[in-house]
Parts: C-alpha cells; structure tokens; sequence
C-alpha cells in the first residue's frame, strides 16, 4: 500500500536552500507521504545534496530529468507518484509543519479534488513574512464548490501557483492533466486550469501554510518570459472548448486574459518583453474580450478600457502616472509617519523630564521610604 500523498519538488541549482526545503517536508506532523526530489540537470551541488538526504529518510526518493524546464521536471514526478493525492514545493521554498495535515484532513472531509490554502512571501535579509492575499469570500471557505458554482471569480479564489494546492491524484489521472513541455513559465497558470474547468470540487483553507521565498536571484520571474502567459492562455481555451464550458466558465476565462495581460504587463522584465505581450493581447485575445464585454468584471474594466488602444506606449503611461500617484502617497503616508514620530520622541523626551523631577521631589522620597521601611522591618524581625 502506497503512501496517502506525494510530494513532488522540482530541483534545479538549489544546493543553498534544498535542506531547508526538504527539512520542512520531514518536519509535517503527517508523516504517511513519499518526497519525490527531480533534479533537472543541475549544475551545483544539488544532485549530491539530493542523495545525501535520501540516506537519512526513506521516504526520500531522488530522480532524475535531463530534460530542461520545470514542466518536465513535475511530469516525471507525477508519473512516479503513488499516493492518493499530490502537492507540489518548489526546491527553494518551504512549508508549515501542519500543512499536509490541514489539507488531506479537508480533502477527504469534503471529498475534494483540489484544495486551496494559503501563502506568504519570505524575505531572508530581514528574515520577515509578509502575508499574501486571501479571498475575500469568507462564505468558500472549508466547504468544496466548483468555479460554476460560485459568483466570484477564480482569479479571487486562486493565484497561478500550484504550490500552494494539493490534488486528488485520481482526478488529475482522470482528467490526463499534465504540465505543458512548451512552457517555461506560466506552466502554473496552465495546469490549474484545465484543473478548474475539468469541473474540480474545491476546498479554500483560509491558513497561509507555504512560505514563497522571494529573494532568488535566479527566479524565471526576474527574467523575460517570452510570451509564456499567452502560450498558457492558449492551452487554457483549448481546453475550456474541450470540455464544452458555459457561460460561467466562459466568464472566468474572459477576466482570466484579462489578469493575465495586466500582470504581464506590470512585471515584465525589459521593454521587448512589455512589448511583445501587449501586441500578443491585442492579436490574440482583444476582439475576443470585446465581444464578451459583459463578461468583464469591475475589478478589470478600468484595465480593459486603457489596454484598448493600438499603441503599446499609451498603455505605458498610464502604467506611470498609477506609478507616480503611488510614489506620491507613499511619500505623503511617510512624511506623516516622521512627524508622528518626531511627536512620539518628543513626548516620551517630556515624560522622562517629569519623571527625573518626580524622583527628585521630596514627597517621592518620602513614599519611597515608607514603602521600603515595611519589607526591611519584616527582615530584621525573621532576622531575630
């Protein structure tokens, strides 16, 4: 009998932080699960760290993918996985003791297919967390629902990161969902959605458990991912006109693109990257949102009516007045700041000044003494 969940970890070039991740795999208080370590074909020290946990843990396993990318990498794992469900940590990040715990406990409490918890970011120079969003329907929460259930939409319930669920193994064989091989980056994105509208009960765990770390100077986010969130969108819809989805899923996905271009947009690397997706946007998916504009939530109209425009640098300065009147609060919000501070000095500068004319003050000897005579009394007496 094989163990109830895997866990599968995609390893590449992460010698530095790969104990820790695996630490905190070992350190669950659910102990029945396998660790399935892929490494794809690092360069340091990983491989070697790989083998010298494996001999302290037999619930280890190391792997192998000389095939690069991190898709391929969770495919192998998912092939050799066994158990009756499967959670994703990426080599460099790690996860609360109680995480495997809390979500099996829910998976089968509500017979779910995927269950949603929450994360953080870790910043290791100030060795500080910094708690990310939940969502915000607290009505989701520890019961199972499917996206055409519910009136608010996916990109509330979920972010694009599969680390942060754990799947029913069944169900992702059933559904033969795989990571996409052609993507570098957005394979997240991808693949749990073609979860979600394979029809998916969904359990939300309002606990942030996987601990995101932030700081990686080689992370594929710092780099320009060619177009990878489009491809992704392109396997999505594929998928969604497979599976025959309505109006609601529909509507997911129509605010989906929209998400997707905005946060493409917002964090891309260079100017070639900025500008290759707004023009993929605008080839591939604009007319498309146009003629399902009353599918459009209101949390991406503002965005919808600004990215409808031709030219690439329009789009650019709204993006840099937001910026400014963002700078131009934070400035504000910090100046106040100084001053509430400079006021917290000078008050507590006056408080101490009462205190040394208190403590010099006859009447505060007088109290003191008093309050000591008692207890030395009732030495002197024990004394005899």
């Amino acid at each position: 009998m094989g163990p109830s969940v895997s866990v599968v970890m995609p390893v590449f070039n992460s010698g530095q932080y790969l104990s820790d991740s695996i630490e905190s795999v070992l350190c669950q208080t659910y102990s029945d699960f396998e660790l399935l370590c892929v490494d794809n074909a690092s360069t340091d020290d990983s491989l070697s760290v790989l083998r010298e946990e494996s001999e302290k843990d037999s619930r280890i396993s190391v792997l192998q993918d000389n095939r690069r990318g991190v898709s391929n990498a969770r495919n192998t794992g998912l092939a050799y996985a066994s158990g009756d469900y499967v959670a994703f940590i990426d080599a460099d990040d790690f996860i609360s003791p109680s995480l495997l715990e809390h979500a099996i406990s829910q998976a089968q409490k509500h017979s779910a297919d995927m269950v949603i918890f929450g994360f953080d970011e870790y910043q290791s120079v100030e060795n500080s967390f910094f708690a990310r969003e939940l969502c915000e329907d607290c009505s989701l929460y520890e019961r199972s629902f499917t996206l055409d259930e519910i009136s608010c939409l996916s990109t509330e319930v979920t972010t694009p990161n599969v680390w942060r669920i754990l799947f029913s193994r069944s169900f992702l064989e059933e559904r033969a969902i795989r990571f996409e091989d052609d993507l570098r980056t957005a394979e997240d994105l991808a693949f749990i959605y073609k979860a979600l509208f394979s029809g998916a009960r969904i359990v939300l765990l309002d606990e942030r458990l996987y601990h995101y770390r932030r700081d990686v100077p080689t992370s594929l986010t710092r780099s320009n991912r060619e177009g990878d969130g489009m491809k992704a969108l392109g396997h999505i819809w594929s998928y969604l006109e497979k599976c025959g989805g309505g109006y609601p899923l529909k509507r997911h996905f129509v605010n989906l693109v929209l998400d997707t271009v905005r946060y493409g947009l917002e964090t891309a690397a260079d100017p070639r990257e900025y500008e290759t997706l707004f023009n993929a946007y605008h080839s591939k998916w604009h007319d498309y949102i146009a003629e399902n504009e009353t599918m459009i939530d209101d949390r991406y109209r503002s965005f919808f009516n600004r990215i409808d425009c031709n030219n690439a640098c329009h789009y650019a300065y709204h993006l840099y007045s937001d910026m400014r009147s963002y700078c131009e609060d934070a400035r504000a919000h910090s100046l106040k700041l100084e001053e509430d501070l400079r006021n917290a000095r000078a008050s507590e500068e006056g408080c101490r000044m009462e205190l040394k004319d208190l403590e010099a003050s006859y009447a505060f000897r007088i109290r003191r003494l008093l309050t000591f005579l008692p207890s030395r009394l009732k030495a002197i007496i024990a004394g005899q």
